[in-house]
């Protein structure tokens, strides 16, 4: 799948004296709480993860144990119930998960049909009558259990039971001893069985409420809440660098020629997304789909730096959504910040020596040739005068850069820049400066979980005070349009992988432009390990804790 990025250059000629910016032109509207990025939840997304949970649940449940149950006196005499453990259990006939809507709910877990056969130690003080197990047998028990994902502490998501009920069909109590009277049978009729009752009539939900909650609060919060563009294998062992401002003397940086993939990543590695809740999660509608809308921060920094002086606008939902687990839906606020954090903080400026470039911009920038295909000898009015040496040129926005996403035509983006021709130390002056503007189309496509792209064309009209188009004005376009196409391809055709995450990989990327974002579709393979052990710690350390008295 493929999106086109259409980018916008401005070239105008002019005479400027120093570096100057103008103030950037930001839309005011947005909102504290409007997302940047939104994560969408699909049916496909819950039916999968059921049928990565049902197992999971089914044997951690078939293997639960509870040490101890209950104790309590009867008659003057005192009893204790031990060791409670599942000897049959049947799943449920049917479960699902699934969305709701106009609901404090966001999602629905119902299952029926379950069935178990549950085993326990009863031991008395009594010399009378002897210890003995005694047995639970639970039919038909229909469950279900509401989850909603809110906004919590420190802007992360937290998941909190909104509702929770279990049915049963029937429940029987009995012994594998002789008598069902007597002090025995009083305690299994009139205490165990009484407990057991209130246990799965209230117990299991209240202790699902609680403990689940915080358990599944904390397995969510697992997922990164901050990651970075691009790492650097450096930086994987290092602990991340802090911001520490601008300095005039790195203003600049110098553009090497054979290296300017690895620049782009040294420049993407000091970025990171923000990925921290905004507002409570809602279950909204794409044409006859549903899914469940989790808004993250979505803004772009540099890492342990300010925040941008703007806000995301509303973002329009999107018009359809196909058969993935999960989309992304990245907003233009997401892309702008991005811009803006390389622009104020100078990361967007380039130096391209002359004498250190290839052979077409190494001729290109003297100021005098004999071949006559330099800018000195093409623009013989500016560079009259001049001693015969290489010129350094100085390649910065003057502006914001801006995008807008325009739905099926693509990614739209205003660039302005300013090129600026300086002369050699020791006296290095500024010899000539212009504007540019021009277009470009990028197609960006998607396989498996790498993001790759080619860079197609870039078509500069030259806008000039001259009268007759001078061939320097070509020369530029041209030598701009080459290394650029050639450039950037080095990094786009190679491609990005999305790195996986601490509970799922990702894969089978999908990718469309909305009106007003870019959508991105996935599918997740979970770590059933890492789940396996969450269901573990939540059934057998939580609910079977040796201190609850049921």
């Amino acid at each position: 799948m493929g999106m086109i990025l259409m980018v916008s250059f401005v070239i105008c000629l002019h005479a400027a004296d120093a570096y100057q910016r103008k103030p950037c032109l930001l839309d005011g509207s947005g909102g504290p709480r409007n997302p940047g990025i939104a994560l969408l939840v699909t049916n496909n997304g819950l039916d999968y993860l059921m049928r990565v949970m049902s197992p999971i649940l089914n044997r951690e449940i078939a293997r639960f144990r509870m040490p101890y149950v209950a104790s309590g006196s009867s008659f003057g005499k005192s009893y204790e119930v031990q060791d409670l453990q599942v000897d049959r259990y049947t799943p449920p006939r049917q479960v699902s998960l699934s969305l709701v809507t106009n609901s404090p709910t966001h999602l629905r877990l119902h299952g029926s049909g379950l069935s178990a056969e549950i085993s326990a130690f009863l031991s008395s003080s009594s010399l009378l009558f002897p210890s003995q197990n005694i047995y639970f047998d639970l039919d038909d028990v229909v469950f279900t259990v509401g989850f909603a994902i809110r906004l919590g502490p420190a802007n992360k998501a937290a998941i909190s039971i909104t509702e929770c009920n279990f049915d049963y069909g029937a429940l029987d109590v009995s012994t594998d001893g002789s008598s069902e009277s007597g002090l025995i049978g009083s305690i299994v009729n009139n205490v165990i069985e009484r407990k057991v009752r209130s246990f799965f009539d209230d117990k299991v939900c209240d202790t699902l409420q609680s403990r689940g909650s915080e358990k599944l609060t904390e397995w969510l919060g697992r997922l990164p809440t901050e990651i970075r563009l691009y790492q650097k294998r450096s930086q994987m062992t290092t602990q991340r660098s802090r911001y520490r401002g601008k300095r005039a003397s790195r203003r600049f940086t110098t553009l090497k020629v054979d290296d300017l993939k690895g620049q782009l990543l040294a420049m993407a590695s000091k970025l990171s997304l923000d990925l921290h809740i905004v507002r409570d999660a809602k279950v909204s509608r794409a044409g006859t789909s549903s899914y469940l809308e989790i808004p993250l921060n979505g803004q772009v920094r540099i890492i342990g730096g300010p925040k941008v002086p703007f806000y995301p606008k509303p973002m329009p939902p999107p018009r359809r959504l196909h058969s993935h687990h999960l989309y992304v839906l990245i907003s233009e606020f997401t892309i702008n910040s991005m811009l803006y954090q390389l622009y104020v903080n100078d990361l967007l400026n380039i130096i391209i020596e002359g004498s250190r470039s290839g052979s077409e911009v190494k001729e290109f920038l003297q100021t005098s040739c004999d071949g006559g295909r330099c800018i000195g000898t093409l623009l013989p009015a500016v560079f009259r005068g001049q001693k015969r040496q290489y010129l350094q040129m100085r390649i910065f926005p003057y502006t914001c850069p801006v995008v807008k996403i325009q739905g099926p035509k693509g990614i739209q983006v205003d660039l302005a820049l300013t090129a600026q021709f300086y002369s050699q130390p020791p006296k290095r002056k500024m010899l000539y400066t212009h504007n540019l503007r021009g277009t470009g189309r990028m197609e960006i496509r998607s396989k498996m979980d790498r993001i790759t792209g080619k860079f197609t064309s870039l078509n500069m009209e030259v806008q000039t005070k001259f009268k007759d188009r001078s061939e320097v004005f070509d020369l530029i376009s041209d030598i701009t349009s080459s290394a650029i196409e050639s450039k950037v391809n080095q990094v786009l055709e190679t491609g990005f992988r999305i790195p996986s995450l601490s509970i799922a990989q990702i894969k089978n990327l999908y990718m469309e432009t909305e009106e007003g974002g870019i959508l991105i579709g996935v599918n997740l393979v979970l770590n059933t390990a890492m789940i396996q052990n969450s269901v573990s710690n939540l059934l057998h350390k939580q609910m079977a804790s040796s201190n609850a008295d049921y």
